[in-house]
């Protein structure tokens, strides 16, 4: 948790840096679809059933803050949909149903260029997925499971990316994200009323995303 404390403490202070040198922010708003691999480790919640997440997508917005030509800062707010996978000797059924996440990601980034019409950038900063809706299958239901909360804290965040200008102010962006520390979606059993009796699905979730920007500032 030290690690992801400095990144909060790093990102508060990009926009003060910046406005100590008297810089005045461009803004930027993007709309953009994203592909997310969770790269999920499979769990076992009940004897002879292991949960496991799929590959899924869905899309988002995202605003950008350029404080400096080099520094700025990112937020973006996705709404992605997974399927759940069920494994084992007493899985009724391999369909868990699926979960819709809300993915919320804040990064500073670094910036690069622009060398003619490209800017890349790497970024760094935190990312927490809420849960807007499970949709849990009849099977899962059956190996005792009640619903699936949201990770308990945010996890460290790694990005990368380009923007290529279409004109003055529009642009192509794509990026990839990535959790290089895995975050838990915990599974709560039905009428579990210690957090001793709740298990969890870590994944350590990879986003690739392209859409479109405008600046709008």
């Amino acid at each position: 948790m030290s690690n992801l404390r400095s990144t909060l403490l790093a990102l508060a202070l990009l926009p003060i840096t910046a406005l100590a040198a008297n810089a005045a922010p461009t803004g930027q708003v993007s709309l953009f679809g994203a592909g997310l691999d969770p790269i999920s480790k499979r769990t076992t919640i009940a004897p002879g059933v292991d949960l496991g997440l799929g590959t899924g997508g869905g899309a988002g917005a995202a605003l950008t803050l350029q404080w400096t030509d080099s520094v700025a800062t990112h937020l973006s707010l996705g709404a992605v949909r997974l399927p759940l996978h069920l494994a084992g000797s007493a899985a009724a059924s391999s369909d868990g149903g699926t979960i819709g996440l809300l993915p919320v990601t804040l990064l500073g980034e670094r910036r690069f260029g622009p060398r003619g019409r490209t800017e890349g950038w790497l970024g760094v900063g935190v990312t927490l997925p809420f849960v807007a809706r499970v949709a849990l299958s009849s099977a899962l239901h059956s190996a005792g499971i009640g619903t699936i909360r949201r990770p308990d804290h945010p996890a460290l965040a790694l990005g990368a990316g380009m923007d290529v200008a279409l004109s003055p102010r529009t642009a192509f962006t794509m990026d990839l994200r990535f959790a290089p520390v895995a975050e838990t979606l915990v599974v709560v059993p039905r009428g579990a009323v210690l957090k001793s009796q709740r298990s969890g699905v870590d994944f350590r979730p990879a986003t690739l995303s392209a859409g479109l920007a405008w600046r709008a500032f």
